[in-house]
């Protein structure tokens, strides 16, 4: 309680709120077509950073950080840069799917994730 100009003030904690942000928390598996037009499993790790997002992705051909990753709404978006060129992808979050899009040099690509391990939230 808080006595302020003759009157008793109650201060109340407003509990944090989970923004949507951390909704894509955690791993996320799925298959996309390779290179070569075979499936190749994929998975991503996601941490959210306020409107940002860092984590890394990793496939049979090998894996890293990726960059330039943001947030907004129930939208993904980051960017893996190769040596020869960049994928651009992004997604949409629905319950415990993105559904993304990739897109480097003249193709685009079409495919889903399942959270797989939530994360922090």
């Amino acid at each position: 309680m808080l006595h302020q100009g003759g009157n008793d003030v109650r201060l109340h904690r407003v509990p944090d709120q989970v923004g949507e942000e951390k909704s894509f928390n955690g791993t996320w598996t799925g298959t996309v077509p390779g290179q070569d037009g075979n499936p190749m499993d994929v998975t991503y790790e996601f941490e959210a950073v306020g409107k940002g997002v860092i984590g890394t992705i990793s496939t049979k051909l090998g894996g890293g950080p990726f960059a330039e990753g943001k947030i907004d709404g129930n939208t993904i978006s980051f960017q893996v840069k190769l040596t020869d060129y960049t994928i651009y992808t992004s997604g949409t979050l629905s319950g415990d799917v993105i559904n993304m899009t990739q897109k480097a040099r003249d193709t685009a690509t079409q495919f889903a994730v399942k959270r797989a391990k939530p994360g922090p939230q």
